[in-house]
């Protein structure tokens, strides 16, 4: 080896130590930093609020909650509760609160430990205000359905209503100059008055969109009238033809109260009928109104009337009281009204044949069969004016 060579090498091992000697005082540093820091403690999570788990329910007016939650993350060190526009029921720093509410509010929850903290809100909605109202109609008397029947010298009436529209939440019962005065109990209700004054039931009822009333007539019962005849013998030729056809009028929908003469002029009017029709065929349907025109074409045409007989149906009861009634109503009613198309001087016994009392020449019937409830059905036999007709 030259010289040359020799101090190349020399300088490289040089280095080299050099070197190595850095790399040696670094690693030392090192380890005396270490042995100097003092070791750190782990890191906390913290808490989550998975649900604030709040029950409502309404109480007395009021909304109340109830929450007991489900937290996850780091374990809770601290609660806080806060009724918003509530009243706190239970302690606000517990592991689950109870609160109560008039109006809408909200139930908030905070969660806390070493590491951070969690919010969460619930919110309390009062109950939708219930539909039930909005839809109500106020109620409606279709029918006072009273039937009276007269038993141990007075007139029992019993009422039970036909009542339609919104479901009734009170029921105020009157009866006028009857026993028991009023009531307000039950859908029925009954009464008796003294044969020989009248009165009246009414009826009022009424829910939270409005009320509804109706009366009904009590009247005292008609003088007696005796049982009706059969068929008569005729008291002449004319009085009834051989087959026994007459005429008649028939008008629907009423009852003893509400007869009048205007609904019997109104009627629907069948000439030349057989005994064998005067129940049949079906004629509630409508009217011809024709009723009083016809009385008055055959009170000018010389005819009188010899003979009422009135049919009638109140749906199952066995009384002729409607009948009775009608009878009343035709006479009284076409005497008034045959003054406008008689000559002057005429009186009762142009309009009706004079039997004393002419009542006799009225009959009262009840169908309960082929009649629908309401209908009546009068039949009239007519003879001429010059007729020598011999009463029963």
């Amino acid at each position: 080896m030259n010289d040359e060579s020799t101090g190349i090498a020399g300088w490289l091992l040089a280095d080299l130590v050099l070197v190595l000697a850095i790399v040696f005082l670094a690693f030392a540093a090192a380890a005396v930093s270490a042995e100097d820091d003092p070791p750190q403690p782990p890191r906390i999570a913290a808490p989550v609020i998975l649900d604030i788990g709040c029950i409502t329910a309404e109480t007395g007016g009021r909304i109340g909650a109830e929450c007991v939650p489900t937290l996850g993350g780091g374990a809770t060190e601290s609660y806080e509760w806060e009724a918003e526009r509530g009243q706190s029921d239970s302690d606000r720093g517990g592991g689950s609160f109870r609160a109560s509410f008039a109006d809408a509010g909200a139930v908030r929850l905070t969660v806390s430990n070493a590491g951070g903290e969690h919010s969460a809100a619930f919110p309390v909605i009062p109950p939708p205000a219930p539909t039930a109202e909005t839809t109500l109609e106020p109620p409606l008397i279709r029918d006072l359905g009273c039937i009276p029947a007269e038993a141990e010298g007075q007139v029992n009436v019993r009422c039970e209503p036909d009542l339609g529209g919104g479901e009734p939440s009170s029921y105020a019962w009157e009866a006028e100059r009857g026993s028991p005065r009023s009531s307000e109990r039950g859908t029925t209700f009954s009464a008796s008055f003294e044969p020989k004054t009248a009165g009246a039931v009414r009826l009022i009822v009424a829910n939270a969109r409005g009320e509804a009333r109706a009366e009904f007539a009590v009247l005292p019962p008609p003088t007696p009238t005796p049982e009706p005849m059969p068929t008569p013998e005729p008291p002449s030729a004319t009085l009834v033809l051989e087959d026994f056809r007459f005429d008649q009028i028939v008008f629907c929908g009423t009852s003893p109260s509400q007869v009048n003469w205007e609904q019997i002029a109104a009627g629907r009017v069948r000439e030349d009928v057989s005994k064998a029709e005067e129940l049949s065929g079906e004629l509630c349907e409508g009217t011809d109104g024709a009723a009083l025109a016809f009385l008055r074409t055959k009170q000018q045409e010389g005819f009188r009337i010899a003979m009422v007989e009135t049919f009638s149906n109140l749906n199952g009861t066995t009384s002729t009281l409607l009948s009775a009634r009608v009878n009343q109503a035709f006479r009284d009613g076409l005497s008034k009204a045959a003054a406008d198309w008689l000559p002057p001087g005429a009186d009762l016994g142009d309009i009706f044949v004079d039997c004393s009392p002419g009542e006799r020449w009225f009959a009262e019937y009840f169908d309960r069969g082929e009649l629908q409830r309401g209908e009546v059905r009068i039949n009239i036999f007519f003879v001429r004016r010059n007729t020598d007709v011999t009463c029963p």
